[in-house]
């Protein structure tokens, strides 16, 4: 049985020594995919490439999806099918049919088997390797179509480019490889490269050490950076109720006063006393609100309040957009506790309330320049770490990044701009603001999980020993935990 923290620890040691690692994998949702996240993001980091991090794990992702359907295909027609025709149309029709009715039979059959897929990592002294083989060859379609896919992907300049023309297809399925193409192509990566060897089919992409890339800002859409610089100041009136949290001289009794002559502020912090995680609906007064809450948290919050003023202005806000941060904040908040890291718990608080602010600035600009449909298109089915990168894609950063420039623009803490920036990628926090970061990026994914936009096996295994949830069944518990008492509160 395989221990997650001794395991990917020796793992990693092997690159380390090494220098190349393989996992073999009898299909996908396992311990070991896992292990293959988990060492992309440790070989990137030995070579301080973990900004590649998003980048390389969707299109490893996409490679053993790809695999993995092409393995489904072969145990439908010898289980359910007794068909070998992989091209026949009526076929395809009803494997379709069967994958959309769940993959759990089918990948049943190949978890019996022996492993067929194969991921290698190598360390080099020019870079990295990552590979995707899968044993066995593919039928003359299966082959055109990855062909005509790579052609087609060279093509498009973009998101719409790509989900238009020839390869159009329902529900994003087929996009895949395409996707992970304008991924590295937006990186300023060589693109993946595919080949039949020795009876099996192998793809691979290469990260050069000496590879040169621009600072992040330089990446970012010339007009989403101007965008975001354009957008206002904090409003004075929060401003000011921040500058009375914050000054050494002020008291409980200031701050409410200066609280209390904000009626909507007024009435959020009294609502958030009343929650579970303080006091639980016993308040009716902003002076004990303010008590209860403590001032670092009552900051956080006005940062929030601040924030979305100005988003929302602008921009307008979804149900999600405002339902989704609360969700983490609470989950950050409850996680640090629960883990014996009370010194973070209300800065993980604020962290979850703000982490998702350059999300509206993101989804304004991918609408103004024509690509959100086709990203939603494209990113119909895939998980989270796929819509991110179609964010790379249209605009050459994520969320993370836009949301980290704001904070700076609107003088958040140093760590606070840290957390927002990295909850996407945790193994980027320097040692001073690691549990912070650990603690958001769990929340978000615990979120993203509720809303079925993740996985166990997606989540970073450093941070999955450092919280101590090694099996599935420990992070599905956590995870109805953490829900019910989200919805008590």
């Amino acid at each position: 049985m395989i221990d997650l923290g001794r395991d990917f620890a020796r793992l990693t040691q092997r690159l380390k020594e090494q220098k190349e690692v393989k996992i073999p994998l009898r299909g996908l949702e396992t311990e070991e995919e896992i292990f293959v996240y988990g060492l992309i993001t440790k070989a990137l980091s030995y070579t301080g490439q973990i900004r590649l991090d998003g980048t390389i794990q969707l299109v490893i992702c996409e490679f053993l999806r790809n695999a993995e359907k092409a393995l489904l295909k072969r145990a439908f027609a010898e289980f359910f099918a007794k068909a070998t025709d992989y091209d026949n149309q009526e076929f395809l029709r009803t494997f379709h049919q069967k994958l959309k009715d769940g993959l759990k039979p089918l990948r049943s059959i190949l978890y019996r088997g022996k492993p067929t897929i194969e991921f290698v990592v190598q360390l080099q002294a020019n870079g990295l390797t990552f590979v995707v083989k899968n044993q066995g060859l593919p039928s003359v379609r299966e082959d055109e179509l990855i062909h005509d896919g790579l052609r087609h992907a060279a093509r498009a300049t973009d998101l719409n480019e790509l989900a238009a023309g020839e390869l159009n297809q329902n529900d994003g399925e087929g996009y895949g490889l395409g996707v992970a193409y304008l991924a590295l192509k937006a990186a300023g990566l060589e693109p993946w490269t595919y080949e039949i060897e020795s009876g099996s089919t192998i793809f691979s992409i290469n990260v050069p050490g000496t590879h040169i890339t621009p600072e992040d800002l330089d990446r970012i859409d010339k007009t989403l950076f101007q965008e975001v610089q354009s957008l206002p100041a904090f409003p004075e009136h929060v401003r000011r109720m921040m500058e009375v949290c914050t000054s050494p001289e002020s008291d409980m009794k200031q701050v409410a006063v200066e609280i209390g002559r904000d009626a909507g502020i007024t009435s959020q912090i009294i609502r958030l006393a009343n929650s579970g995680g303080f006091a639980g609906g016993r308040v009716a007064d902003i002076t004990e609100a303010v008590k209860i809450i403590g001032l670092s948290t009552i900051a956080g919050l006005l940062m929030k309040v601040g924030a979305y003023t100005i988003l929302e202005a602008r921009y307008g806000a979804s149900e999600e957009m405002l339902a989704h941060p609360v969700r983490v904040a609470v989950y950050s908040r409850l996680l640090a506790r629960k883990f014996k890291m009370a010194a973070v718990a209300d800065q993980a608080y604020v962290a979850g309330l703000l982490h998702d602010i350059g999300k509206l600035v993101i989804l304004h600009h991918m609408k103004r320049n024509g690509t959100q449909t086709a990203a939603d298109r494209i990113g119909k089915r895939r998980d989270r770490r796929s819509q991110i990168n179609m964010e790379e894609i249209s605009c050459g950063a994520d969320h993370a990044l836009i949301g980290q420039i704001l904070g700076e623009k609107w003088n958040f803490p140093p760590d606070l701009c840290k957390a927002i920036g990295c909850h996407h990628t945790p193994l980027a926090a320097s040692a001073e603001t690691r549990k912070l970061i650990f603690t958001v990026y769990l929340a978000n994914a615990f979120a993203d999980y509720e809303e079925g936009q993740t996985s166990f096996y997606f989540i970073e295994p450093d941070v999955l020993e450092h919280f101590n949830l090694t099996t599935q069944a420990a992070f599905e518990m956590l995870a109805g935990a953490l829900n019910s008492q989200f919805l008590s509160g």
